[in-house]
């Protein structure tokens, strides 16, 4: 029994005859009822051994006694069975000796108990685990952890002290981990798989860097699957045969040593004579030939790919076996057998759906690629469990067929468990043009706009709210988004936005324009996935703009844009991301197109036509800490019609924390007479940057980058171009990324002024 004990034999089977409780006399006396409503013995039934540990434990749970006693009387074929308690020590003070190097305030954290409960040796030692624990992870690996009690004379007889003794020894950082027996895998490629990391100056924000037992086993046998997979299959990694060296002023060298073996090779590839299909579509579909190297998650894959072969055509009950055998001819050969045991073709009777209680059985239906009378498709089957696991509204997701009264026919369960899809974070962000930023955001990704009963949560709408108060920049947005627009595959979202942005001389380097400038409008807009990649967008914008408290010095092009103005546009756009990362891609690209014209036909009082492209590509250029090229670019241009001129605030400029790093913000564009910077029609900007994981999360970059401004529409002359270089990092903290730069200029035109180095900083996370 876990913490009490029982007295005497246990009389397994005889019959309960009565059932007492005798406490000591410091023991709190509790009701008869209390105590036989948490015992799972019963008067008149047989007695069991399992029984009694089972109350012992409740009891326990009651945290009022100290000590447990069961005594078993016995008579004839009947039995009686006595409980005693002894009483429950209160903790009044506890202590912790030996923390030199872990403050107490934290170790408390870290424990369950506390002054005023019961002293249970079981939560205390559960405690003396956690403290443990907690020093492992932060590099202590010798810590030793015990409790002791203590009853003073001056405490209460009820009362006691509670000490951890803590002996915390030397704190360890990891500084190499070196292998033995690895080839032919490159050692930069078996530390990238496991989790123990080498430690390094950002190891307090990703917690590596100390050594963990329990993680680093796991890392072992991680080991042993990549060379498993490398065609291996006789590797051996002795935990006992790992080397720890405890060096001086606390440094760890790992040395892992592998036991290799040698390498397996694919034999015969026998394929049978099947009826749905032929032997070269199996071939074609297994793709293992003989000589290959012998993986066993390339088998796995194979032998899914002709479950899935089947499966595409509804044959729900085909057997698909992949048979590896040692050759009879040859050493460190597996020849393989395919076995195929064909069934009979199912279709889609019907579709349960359970456990949304908010979210709409449409909203779950229409991301399904299968319908009633469709072959029950496998792959169709996992696509449509992918889709809606996509959604982010659920936990789990689980799409699987069921039995029904046809053979030839299947229903679909899909069980999903709903989770919180509604978020509010407080967050903040600094910049070197915007300063410091804080923000509110109130977002529901489940969102319905019709439902109260449901907190306007379950038909998959989108809903945000943001207030964003800032030094410069001010601004606050509402957003709702139908995704599924009269249930087609149309988005619809509406936007309510009004900004603040407040501009000053220093902002520009030099004693340039002042002013603050007001935004408050609406955008409706309509978007579409037209073919791979490609989502098309149709929008609607109105505003009202407001340019104030323009300084003296201010240029007359910025003067002339004074007072209020209306601002309506229509835009259409073109988009394509194959980006492998949002925020660190290694391969992939991004290219956006955006049409817009402003007045005319439209309204509103000012008229012009902008036309921008965006694109970017990246390439993997080696697996080694990840190196990463790529380009970068901007094109556009301003064209004004009825003879209006384009307003200050609209035209381009370059310079800042985004483009033209080397260059202070708006600093690269046409100037006027008097040298200020008036912004231009026609815009140029590319950038080549390569980057390589110093270690994770942290990236070290190099970039170059060209831009220029003219001032008429669709003139690209690259005659007042402008270029510069520089280096910087990337980090990811929290799941958001800070960018470190610093920019140097290179070539100028002749009316810009002259910059030093550029320092470019940008942080922003929730908390």
């Amino acid at each position: 029994m876990p913490y009490g004990h029982l007295l005497q034999a246990e009389p397994d089977g005889k019959r309960v005859q009565s059932i007492e409780f005798i406490f000591d006399e410091n023991a709190p006396k509790v009701h008869r009822d209390f105590l036989m409503a948490r015992i799972a013995l019963r008067k008149d039934e047989p007695f069991k051994s399992y029984l009694a540990d089972r109350s012992m434990q409740s009891l326990y749970e009651t945290g009022l006694f100290s000590n447990i006693t069961i005594k078993t009387e016995e008579k004839n074929e009947e039995v009686t069975v006595i409980f005693y308690f002894e009483t429950l020590l209160k903790i009044h003070a506890l202590h912790f000796k030996g923390n030199q190097k872990i403050s107490t305030s934290t170790l408390l954290k870290k424990i369950q108990s506390r002054t005023g409960q019961s002293a249970q040796p079981p939560r205390l030692h559960e405690d003396a685990q956690q403290i443990q624990k907690f020093y492992r992870e932060k590099g202590f690996p010798f810590i030793q952890v015990q409790y002791q009690i203590d009853t003073p004379p001056h405490h209460s007889p009820h009362e006691c002290d509670v000490s951890f003794l803590i002996d915390e020894g030397i704190k360890y950082r990891i500084q190499k981990i070196n292998f033995t027996g690895n080839d032919p895998m490159k050692p930069s490629q078996l530390r990238k798989a496991m989790i123990t990391r080498t430690w390094h100056i950002f190891s307090w924000l990703t917690k590596r860097g100390f050594f963990l037992d329990e993680i680093f086993q796991h890392d072992l046998q991680v080991l042993q699957n990549i060379f498993q997979d490398a065609g291996y299959l006789d590797v051996r990694i002795d935990p006992q045969e790992v080397i720890f060296q405890y060096l001086p002023k606390g440094s760890l060298w790992i040395t892992i040593n592998i036991h290799r073996g040698e390498l397996y090779t694919i034999g015969t590839v026998s394929i049978p004579s099947v009826e749905i299909f032929t032997s070269e579509e199996l071939q074609q579909q297994l793709a293992l030939t003989s000589g290959q190297v012998y993986s066993p998650s390339a088998i796995d894959e194979a032998r899914e790919r002709i479950q899935d072969l089947y499966g595409s055509k509804g044959y729900l009950h085909t057997e698909v076996s992949l048979i590896s055998t040692p050759s009879a001819t040859k050493d460190h050969v597996m020849d393989l057998r395919l076995e195929i045991e064909e069934g009979l073709p199912c279709s889609l009777r019907d579709i349960h759906i359970k456990g949304n209680t908010r979210t709409k059985n449409k909203v779950i239906l229409r991301e399904l690629s299968l319908a009633p009378g469709d072959p029950l498709d496998t792959v169709r089957m996992r696509t449509s469990q992918q889709r809606l696991r996509n959604t982010h509204f659920f936990e789990e997701v689980v799409v699987q067929p069921e039995d029904c009264q046809s053979l030839s026919q299947k229903d679909l369960s899909i069980q999903v468990k709903e989770k919180t899809t509604g978020k509010v974070s407080l967050g903040g962000a600094i910049s070197a043009a915007n300063n410091i930023i804080v923000f509110l955001n109130i977002s529901q990704s489940n969102f319905d706009l019709f439902s109260p009963k449901t907190r306007f949560q379950g038909a998959g709408q989108k809903f945000n709210a943001r207030l964003q108060l800032g030094t410069r920049s001010s601004s606050a947005s509402l957003i709702f988004e139908e995704p599924w627009l009269f249930d087609r595959e149309l988005t619809f979202g509406c936007e309510l936005f009004a900004t603040r942005d407040r501009f000053k001389s220093s902002d520009f380097n030099y004693d340039g324009p002042s002013y603050h400038e007001k935004h408050l409008g609406t955008e409706i807009y309509f978007r579409k996935a037209l073919w791979e990649y490609w989502i098309g967008k149709l929008s609607y914008r109105i505003e009202r703009q407001k340019i104030g408290n323009v300084g003296e010095k201010a240029p007359f092009e910025l003067k002339q844009d004074v007072g209020r103005r209306s601002i309506s546009r229509v835009g259409l756009s073109l988009e394509r991301d194959t980006r492998d990362d949002l925020y660190v891609p290694t391969q992939g690209s991004y290219i956006d197109i955006n049409n817009e014209i402003s007045g005319g036909i439209f309204g509103g009082s000012t008229h012009f036509h902008r036309l921008e492209t965006s694109a970017a590509r990246w390439f993997s250029i080696h697996k080694k800490n990840e190196q990463v090229l790529s380009f970068s670019g901007h094109l556009g241009s301003l064209s004004a019609f009825r003879n209006k001129r384009i307003p200050y605030t609209e035209r381009f400029f370059l310079g800042g924390n985004d483009e033209m790093r080397g260059f202070g913000s708006r600093d690269i564009g046409p100037h006027d007479a008097e040298g200020y910077v008036i912004g231009g029609n026609s815009l140029v900007y590319a950038c080549a940057e390569y980057s390589f994981e110093l270690f994770d999360p942290v990236r070290f970059a190099i970039f170059t980058e060209l831009g220029y401004v003219n001032a008429k529409k669709f003139d690209f002359n690259p005659k007042a171009y402008h270029s510069d270089y520089g280096f910087g990092l990337r980090i990811l903290v929290m799941g958001a990324p800070l960018r470190l730069d610093f920019g140097f200029p290179g070539h100028k035109a002749k009316e810009t002024q002259k910059h030093k180095m550029q320092f470019n900083f940008s942080f922003s996370t929730t908390f």
